[in-house]
């Protein structure tokens, strides 16, 4: 019985210990939009991984910032890697894409298919056109 006291007592304890410590807070800045494109092109047999991290106050392609004064200039690109549309599940022999985009810390939406189709140039033609304003 002493045995399952001190036991309890230690449990207890370290539970209200617990309680009145609060864990480390990890400052993250909250974003708008996170975009990840990635597509594989089996003919010429290499992948390729793209990014665009969109917060309040700065823009990352690549984790290369575009300055504040860019922004207007790319802001329908940014519009076309930000909003996925409907996948169509289709076999592709040349290779495929996916673009998975989180809005405001939300559950993601992955957009995948062909990279013959036009939606695939569309895309990447936006990525080469934020890339374009990342200051050298």
């Amino acid at each position: 019985m002493k045995k399952i006291c001190i036991v309890l007592f230690t449990l207890f304890s370290i539970s209200a210990f617990a309680k009145v410590k609060p864990a480390a807070k990890i400052d993250v800045k909250p974003f708008r939009v996170v975009s990840y494109f990635k597509y594989s092109d089996k003919a010429a047999g290499k992948s390729h991984k793209e990014s665009l991290h969109v917060h309040p106050d700065t823009v990352y392609i690549n984790h290369d910032t575009i300055p504040k004064a860019s922004w207007k200039k790319g802001e329908a690109a940014m519009k076309v890697v930000s909003n996925p549309k409907p996948t169509n599940k289709m076999y592709c022999p040349q290779g495929m894409y996916s673009l998975k985009v989180s809005k405001n810390e939300k559950k993601s939406v992955t957009e995948s298919g062909c990279i013959t189709s036009p939606r695939f140039k569309e895309i990447q033609t936006a990525f080469a056109t934020l890339n374009g304003l990342v200051a050298k």
